[in-house]
């Protein structure tokens, strides 16, 4: 049974083995060196605990047997829109249904945010995966940050909602 939740600030240190893991190994768009330099500069331990202390970042875990076996990393709404930064699952366990979970899982708390629209950047052989979830193409981003090329996807969730949107906490 696949278990989603939004990770604790207290759960950092047994989640990070696995996002560091999911990050190296599976996302072959990203030269190798980039990769390493996710994990070592960006998202290292240190950046995702303060993102979580200051509340900057949601991230939501999926867990069989409680193991960390995928992700989802969502930036706070902005401007009525919330952001999937990164979507991961581990190798034998992609293509079991993880992955919609998770966007599921976000596309509700989009919802609670009164969030008018979700949206990611993906690469051209996962676009089916989010137009399979109700995302349309929007665009295209030629050699794009860190040199490739990404597909901007969006899907309109609700009406706008001034209020909502010039609102100055989420939780």
């Amino acid at each position: 049974m696949i278990i989603i939740k939004q990770l604790q600030l207290k759960d950092l240190f047994d989640f990070y083995p696995s996002f560091k893991e999911i990050i190296l190994n599976e996302f072959p768009y990203y030269h190798p060196k980039i990769r390493q330099y996710f994990v070592e500069k960006i998202y290292n331990l240190k950046t995702i605990k303060y993102w979580l202390e200051t509340k900057q970042k949601i991230i939501l875990v999926a867990l069989i047997d409680n193991k960390i076996v995928g992700f989802a990393m969502i930036d706070l709404p902005y401007g009525g829109v919330s952001f999937l930064r990164w979507l991961g699952i581990k190798k034998d366990f992609q293509k079991k249904g993880i992955g919609k979970k998770l966007v599921e899982e976000w596309e509700k708390l989009a919802s609670i945010w009164q969030c008018h629209k979700i949206e990611l950047a993906t690469y051209l052989t996962i676009v089916g995966f989010y137009e399979k979830l109700g995302f349309q193409k929007e665009g295209i981003r030629k050699l794009s940050y860190f040199g490739i090329d990404q597909f901007m996807m969006g899907k309109v969730i609700n009406k706008i909602n001034i209020d909502a949107i010039v609102k100055t906490e989420f939780y």
